[in-house]
Order: structure tokens, then C-alpha cells, then sequence
């Protein structure tokens, strides 16, 4: 920490912002003996300095003189507190609101937990000098002491989710967790910590639950009664799979108040952050929304209760997806079996695969992967793939293959189906129409369920129209937000494509469907963009969307269509 004293320390300048920074360069830079002391340990155990003014927002959205007026002192904590950055800032604010309130209160109210001694150290030595840098103290470190031995006791070193210190309800609940990728070795946990943490969590614990869901959770359940919560959390919390029982809990006692979204990256990671502030209360009320550094205030959202599936649309129109609602009840998923391959089976085919032209006379199966999906378009042999870090240029893999895991692999896909790429910024769908290709992990796969079978190869197209349009991009870029690696992308799976609703006017449909055919069997991509157009305009008009709306939603999704690429083989008739 040698560049901190370059020049003298101005120490009636230091806050918990300062000492945060210094705290932060030290575990990047400096070999300090504590556990998981290296230069990557800030980032794999999730520790990112908060600014200011996102500390503030949080403040602004649930600190206020309202929230006080019942309140004497209301009971703050930070179950993941750092340096002290929203404790100190809270005490300003209290301070500021409530002048009246003595020192001592002020103290007794703010409560701190962090897994990190050194941590909790500056905590304290920041709520310190917060107190004795005040414009009206004039008290000696002698008459100051005493407030130092009650932080000694309200801010606490303590793992928050395994072995948290015992204390009562709280008024408000402040901070910015850690978040821990559970798919990456570096920050996933331990099986001793996952098994003490199901007997806490029960449920709400999932192989990939981020902590900072967790959190969450123990939060808006430490809440008193109209008592208020404001977090820093991962966007991909909105809709990720394994929150799903935290955003039930959290749904079952609690009302959303406001939400910000961050789409600068604000802080020094890659991950994207959403701020979202509750109140443990019944009723519901219109949702305040804000994004981008400058906390731009953005158009509310009507009042209604929270969707445990997804918070995603919540958010998503921030970044200008349009809203869509829909009268149907009817899904993808009831008409059609709609699945993705698993790891073992991408290993299959990849240990499997020859180039096409030297496979002598055996029979081969095509191997499509996700970068050869276009909407409407299967580019096989025209641009080449890499798998298994090999690249290829016409992959396939043989019918005669040894290995039992593949062998099942091609007689199920072996059927006419639907490959629907993840990880683009709209839906795009392409048509197996002979079941000649194998899909590779992570394509989802569907199959029409239509009595008679025979009737399949051509529900095929009417399948494909809905997955194409941009009505559904719409739909799934909502639900979905925040789980691709951009906010800009759809990551759709194949349970959230069962979800996806069918369109109500069948006639429209079908006129879609027919466009479709034709985009998948043109020759040129200037004529598959034309017959998607088409595509796209009969299916909001299946979906019944207002033609105003319908207008701007399918500007919205053209701006959102790939650069074309060479045209692939056309789909047969």
C-alpha cells in the first residue's frame, strides 16, 4: 500500500470510501497474511468496491424522512459490509434526517457483518472517524472510546450464510454481497459449506444458487414489518434458473419498490448488476426504475405482483425491449417435446466426427452446431465449425458408430425437428425437415407431437414461424434477461420455450408459417430476408398485436438480425 503514502495522509479526509480503495489495491497487489491471500483472491471471493453513487441511490430509495417517522432509530445492517461504505453513508444520512438522535443511538443502530477481519477493522475505524471527523464533535479520543467498544460489538467478523451472529429483526438492510460464479472452479464452494447451507436454505439452495441470492433471502427474512431492503445484486438473479425458490420467498412477503440496472459496467468485474429495493409488506405499488450511472429515471412500472419465474421483464425494457402480453393459454411445450443434449452426448459426437468427404461410403449424419443456426438458415459446409478444439468444415459422424451413448443419440434425433440456437439477440430457428442432422449441445431441439405423426415434417414450419418472429424474441428476451452473456442476448432453454405462448388468430398463423417455408427454401439471402419480413408481420398479427405496436416491434427486432452470411443448401420442399 505504498501508493497511499506518496504525500501526507490527510486523515480528517479519510472516509470508508478511501479506506475501501486502499482495501481493495491491497488484496490485488499486497501479500497480506490471511486466508485465500492472493492476487486473484478479491475477485474470487467476490469483492468489488461499491461507488458512491450507487450507495447513495439505495439510500435515496429507502432512507428517507418517511421511513422515520415511526422510528427512532431504525436497526441497520450490512450482512456483507466491507469496508463500510453504506453503514457510514446511512449514519450520514441518519445523522442528516434525524440530528437530534445522540451519538450513542446512532451506534447502537448500525450493525456490520463480514467475513474478513481486516475488513470489519476498517469498518469500524471508518464509523470512527465518520463520528469523531463531525463538524460539531469536540470530544477527545478519551470520550470517544466508548463508542469504539460498542463498534467493537455491532460490527462483527462472521461467515453471514454459515455461522451468522444472533440478532434481532431489522429496519433496513443495506449492501452489496458477493457474487460467486458456481459454475467456475475458483469461487464455486465446498461440498461441506453446500450441505451446511441446505439445512439452512432448504430449497432455495440449487447447484448454481449464487450466494448473493442467499443473501437475499436471509435479508427480506431479517426484515421487520414495514422494514426495507436495498441490495447490489447480479443481474443474471432476475432469471436464473437456480434462484427460482429465492425469488418465491422473496415474492411471498415482500413488494419490489425500485430497480436500477446497470448497462456501463460500473464496477471492476464483468458481471452486470441490477440494484433493487423491497419492503416486507402486502400491498403493491408502481415500480420505480433507474439505469446507467447516472441513475436516469426511467418510465414506472404498473403495480403487480411479483412473477417468481422471472423478473426479467422488469427490467428488459430499460434496454429497450418492448413489452409483450399476451390472452392465451396455450404453449409451445403442449403441442411439442421440446429438449437439449447433455454434456456426455456432446462428447459422444464430438469423439465421433469425420469430415464428409472422408467418410468413404458410409452413411453420415450432418453435425450442426450453434453457430451455423441462422434464422431460417442452416449453413452447414458453408462456413467452417470448431469443435472439441478442432475445426471442420463438413463435420458428420457415421450411422455405424460403436458407442452406446451415440448410438442412442441417433436414433433419437433421427426424426424431423426444429434447431434453435442460444446466445443471439433474437430466436433463430432452422428446420431439420429429414432428421439428417445430429445437434450439438447446447442446441434445443424440438419436435412436433401432431396426431398423425406423418403430419410433423410440416408442422415443422408453423413451429418455426413463431420462434422466428419477433413477437417471441420479444417474449424470450424478457424472460431471459440477464442470463446471457450480454444483456443484449436471448439465452432461451428449453423450459422457457415450453412457457412460450401460441398465438390466438390460427389463420395469420398459417400465412406466417407459409412465409417462413419460403425464407428457409430461398436462394438468397436478400430473398430470405424479404419472406421473413413477411414472416414476421402475419405473426404479430397472430399474436393480435395493435398494428402501432406491432410497427415498432418489428424495427426493434430488425435491428437486432445477424449480418447475413453465405446462404446455406435450401431446406427440401
Amino acid at each position: 500500500m505504498g501508493w497511499l503514502c506518496e504525500q501526507p495522509i490527510p486523515w480528517h479526509s479519510i472516509d470508508a470510501h478511501w479506506l475501501g480503495r486502499a482495501y481493495q489495491h491491497a488484496l490485488d497487489e499486497a501479500a497480506v497474511e490471511y486466508k485465500n491471500s492472493t492476487p486473484k483472491s478479491r475477485r474470487t471471493r467476490g469483492v468489488f468496491y461499491t461507488p458512491l453513487a450507487l450507495v447513495t441511490h439505495l439510500l435515496d430509495q429507502t432512507l428517507d424522512r418517511t421511513f422515520l417517522d415511526h422510528r427512532t432509530a431504525p436497526v441497520i445492517l450490512d450482512p456483507a459490509c466491507g469496508c463500510g461504505v453504506f453503514l457510514v453513508e446511512a449514519l450520514r444520512r441518519l445523522r442528516s434526517l434525524r440530528p437530534d438522535i445522540p451519538r450513542a443511538a446512532l451506534l447502537q443502530a448500525i450493525h456490520g457483518i463480514d467475513i474478513d477481519p481486516l475488513a470489519t477493522h476498517l469498518c469500524r475505524l471508518a464509523l470512527w472517524l465518520e463520528l469523531s471527523n463531525a463538524p460539531e464533535s469536540h470530544d477527545s479520543a478519551h470520550t470517544l472510546e466508548p463508542l469504539f467498544d460498542l463498534l467493537e460489538a455491532n460490527i462483527v467478523t462472521a461467515d453471514t450464510l454459515l455461522d451468522p451472529p444472533g440478532m434481532e429483526t431489522v429496519d433496513l438492510l443495506l449492501g452489496n454481497p458477493p457474487f460467486l460464479n458456481q459454475v467456475a472452479s475458483s469461487t464455486a464452494r465446498s461440498r461441506a459449506d453446500t450441505a451446511r447451507l441446505r439445512e439452512r436454505f432448504g430449497d432455495s439452495l440449487r447447484p448454481y444458487t449464487d450466494p448473493a441470492a442467499l443473501f437475499l433471502q436471509l435479508g427480506i427474512e431479517s426484515l421487520r414489518p414495514g422494514g426495507r431492503l436495498g441490495m447490489v445484486l447480479p443481474v443474471s438473479l432476475l432469471a436464473a434458473r437456480d434462484a427460482v425458490a429465492v425469488r418465491e420467498r422473496v415474492a411471498e412477503i415482500t413488494s419490489i419498490c425500485s430497480l436500477w440496472l446497470d448497462t456501463e459496467g460500473i464496477f471492476d468485474a464483468s458481471v452486470r448488476t441490477v440494484a433493487v429495493t423491497f419492503e416486507r409488506k402486502t400491498q403493491t405499488s408502481p415500480l420505480r426504475r433507474f439505469v446507467g450511472s447516472g441513475m436516469a429515471p426511467k418510465p414506472e412500472h404498473a403495480a403487480a405482483p411479483l412473477d417468481s419465474t422471472s423478473w426479467g421483464p422488469l427490467a428488459a425494457p430499460l434496454v429497450g425491449v418492448p413489452e409483450m402480453h399476451f390472452r392465451t393459454t396455450q404453449t409451445l411445450g403442449d403441442h411439442c417435446e421440446i429438449t437439449a443434449d447433455f454434456r456426455d452426448e456432446y462428447y459422444a459426437i464430438a469423439r465421433a466426427i469425420s469430415e464428409a468427404e472422408n467418410s468413404n461410403t458410409q452413411p453420415t449424419r450432418r453435425v450442426a452446431t450453434v453457430g451455423l443456426i441462422d434464422p431460417a438458415c442452416l449453413a452447414w459446409g458453408e462456413r467452417p465449425v470448431k469443435i472439441a478444439r478442432q475445426t471442420w468444415h463438413h463435420p458428420c459422424v457415421t450411422h455405424h458408430a460403436d458407442d452406446p451413448v451415440l448410438r442412442e443419440v441417433l436414433i433419437r434425433q433421427a426424426r424431423p425437428k426444429l434447431l434453435i440456437a442460444t446466445q443471439s439477440k433474437v430466436l433463430e430457428a432452422a428446420v431439420d425437415h429429414r432428421g439428417e442432422y445430429l445437434a450439438l449441445t447446447p442446441i434445443i431441439m424440438l419436435y412436433p407431437k401432431e396426431d398423425p405423426p406423418e403430419t410433423n415434417a410440416d408442422a415443422l414450419w408453423r413451429y418455426g414461424a413463431l420462434l422466428s418472429s419477433p413477437v417471441l424474441s420479444a417474449w424470450a428476451a424478457a424472460r431471459s434477461f440477464g442470463t446471457a452473456r450480454s444483456l443484449h442476448a436471448i439465452k432461451p432453454s428449453a423450459a422457457l420455450l415450453r412457457e412460450a405462448p401460441l398465438p390466438l388468430d390460427h389463420t395469420a398463423w398459417r400465412a406466417s408459417a407459409t412465409h417462413y417455408r419460403a425464407a428457409c427454401t430461398s436462394h438468397s439471402a436478400k430473398d430470405r430476408n424479404a419472406a421473413l419480413l413477411l414472416a414476421a408481420k402475419d405473426s404479430c398479427t397472430a399474436y393480435q398485436v395493435e398494428p402501432a405496436a406491432a410497427t415498432r416491434l418489428i424495427a426493434w427486432w430488425q435491428s437486432r438480425l445477424p449480418t447475413p452470411r453465405p446462404q446455406s443448401a435450401p431446406a427440401p420442399k
